[in-house]
C-alpha cells in the first residue's frame, strides 16, 4: 500500500485491531426494539439508529478524560466508533465528511464492517457468499468506500474470505460451548465495559487495551443498572459483537 505506507505501519494495525471492535458501542444506548427488530425500520427508527454513532464517540469521549495514558488508542476508537458510516462521496453521517477528511481506521472498518454484515445472517436475509457480497459492495454502492482500499480489499479476496469462514468456525465453537456460559461479561478485543449503577441509558464505559478482557466482578466495580434491563446490559457486555451494521437499516 503504497499511497499510505507513511501511515499504515504494525503500531497502527495493532492499535486498530483493538479498537475495531468498538465501532458499534454506542448501540448500548439504543432501545432493544429498535436494535432486535426484524423489519424495515421507519423514519424515526432509523434516526435513532444512526445516532449510535455519535453516542458511543461522546462516551468514548467522558472516557478519555479519565484516562489521558490510553488517549492515542481512544481517540482512534473515537474516530471509528463516531465516522465509520461516514462515505467516501460525502454523503454519509453523522459529519458527511468527504474523502480523505474521513479518518483513515473509519475508512477500513467501513469495509470491514459492511463485509461481515453482508456475509452474516440476519432474521430478515440469508447470508451472501463472498462472491456476491464483493460484487455487491464494488458495483451496488459507488462512493461508499475509499476506492484505494476497496482496491486492495478485492485483492485480498481469496485471503479473507478463507480467514471469515474460519473465525466463523471459532465463533460457533465457542457460542456452544460450556466456556460461553462462564463468560457472559466478556467482549471481544479492546474494552471491558462497566455499566455505572442508576444510569441504564447512558453506560460509562472503563476501556483497557488487550484482547478478550475479562469484565470486573460486581466487587470491582462491574455493575448493572439497578432499575431496567439487567439482561440488556449483560448482553451488551458479552455480545457487542452481535450488534453490528445491518445493511438497508443505518
Amino acid at each position: 500500500m503504497p499511497l499510505f505506507a507513511n501511515q499504515i505501519d504494525g503500531p497502527f494495525i495493532e492499535m486498530l485491531e483493538c479498537c475495531a471492535p468498538l465501532h458499534d458501542i454506542g448501540k448500548v444506548g439504543l432501545p432493544d426494539h429498535i436494535l432486535l427488530k426484524p423489519g424495515k425500520l421507519s423514519a424515526e427508527e432509523r434516526i435513532l439508529m444512526q445516532a449510535h454513532t455519535t453516542i458511543g464517540a461522546e462516551t468514548l469521549k467522558d472516557v478519555s478524560k479519565q484516562h489521558g495514558s490510553a488517549l492515542v488508542f481512544l481517540q482512534m476508537a473515537i474516530d471509528i466508533t463516531r465516522h465509520h458510516h461516514e462515505r467516501f462521496d460525502g454523503t454519509g453521517y453523522p459529519d458527511r465528511l468527504l474523502g480523505n477528511a474521513i479518518p483513515l481506521a473509519a475508512r477500513v472498518v467501513a469495509i470491514c464492517d459492511v463485509y461481515d454484515a453482508l456475509r452474516s445472517r440476519r432474521v430478515y436475509k440469508p447470508a451472501l457468499s463472498h462472491a456476491a457480497t464483493v460484487q455487491l459492495m464494488t458495483e451496488a454502492s459507488p462512493g461508499h468506500f475509499d476506492p484505494v482500499l476497496l482496491q486492495i480489499f478485492v485483492q485480498a479476496g481469496s485471503d479473507l474470505n478463507g480467514f471469515f469462514a474460519s473465525m466463523r468456525i471459532e465463533a460457533r465453537d465457542y457460542f456452544t460451548s460450556p466456556k460461553r456460559k462462564r463468560e457472559q461479561t466478556r467482549i471481544l478485543v479492546g474494552a471491558s465495559v462497566s455499566v455505572s449503577e442508576g444510569d441504564s441509558k447512558k453506560p460509562s464505559l472503563a476501556l483497557r487495551a488487550g484482547k478478550f478482557l475479562p469484565a470486573r466482578s460486581a466487587s470491582e466495580g462491574f455493575c448493572l443498572p439497578a432499575h431496567g434491563s439487567r439482561s440488556r446490559w449483560k448482553r451488551a457486555a458479552a455480545d457487542t459483537d452481535r450488534r453490528r451494521y445491518m445493511p438497508g437499516r443505518v
